[in-house]
């Protein structure tokens, strides 16, 4: 069961973040096996943003599904339906589609038992890729609020190391392919002074080592690509 808070008190994405999600997954698919991409579900839409923008910068046509159980975001995301793009509140886990790629994007962190989830997921489809905000680093126990914040604004229940969730994604069954660090701290965010003060930081240490990055301050999330 996903948590009540990301369907309701989530802002609505906007179109500079789905963008940039966008490039990073079509990155991704192009790592596949040269075997036509056909369907892809995108599991948690929400607004449909990300899966419009992946239709627009994909190279090659498909089907392009977006499922989730907000009715107040698919009413959003319906505004994006075309004759490629279509969108279902309803809960995959219930009807899988078994579609070419799946994908969880920023989704597995509001999930109350995300073993459980992603193994009912990861057999329907050839592939699944994965977006984790990786939230468990130095700052975060320095700054207990920052957690809070996340569960409490955005509705997050678990939070991440890169090593974490590589093991979660390793004992569902999910056979990883390949991982890459994204700079997350580069989305537009209004949280204040103190956000403001951190993301230069974070900008210079992502470029000397994103692992360090992601261990110590935080503003990085990890996309992987998972069969």
């Amino acid at each position: 069961m996903i948590n009540p808070m990301y369907t309701y008190d989530t802002p609505r994405e906007n179109m500079e973040d789905a963008q940039w999600k966008a490039g990073y997954i079509k990155r991704f698919i192009q790592m596949i096996p040269p075997k036509p991409i056909v369907h892809i579900c995108d599991i948690g839409c929400g607004t449909g943003l990300v899966l419009k923008s992946l239709k627009d910068v994909m190279d090659t046509p498909a089907i392009y599904s977006g499922f989730d159980i907000s009715e107040e975001a698919i009413a959003i995301a319906e505004e994006y339906t075309d004759r490629y793009v279509k969108f279902y509140c309803e809960d995959y886990t219930s009807n899988p589609k078994n579609p070419d790629v799946v994908l969880l994007i920023d989704v597995i962190e509001h999930v109350e038992d995300p073993y459980a989830f992603i193994k009912k997921i990861r057999d329907t489809s050839r592939y699944v890729i994965f977006h984790i905000p990786l939230e468990n680093h130095c700052l975060s126990m320095l700054y207990p609020k920052f957690q809070q914040g996340q569960h409490d604004k955005v509705g997050h229940l678990h939070y991440y190391t890169r090593d974490t969730a590589l093991q979660l994604l390793k004992d569902c069954g999910c056979e990883i392919i390949c991982w890459e660090y994204t700079d997350a701290y580069t989305l537009s965010r209004t949280h204040g002074f103190k956000d403001a003060i951190l993301k230069p930081v974070q900008k210079i240490l992502f470029a000397i080592s994103p692992d360090h990055a992601s261990q110590i301050v935080g503003g990085v999330s990890l996309m992987v690509l998972c069969k």
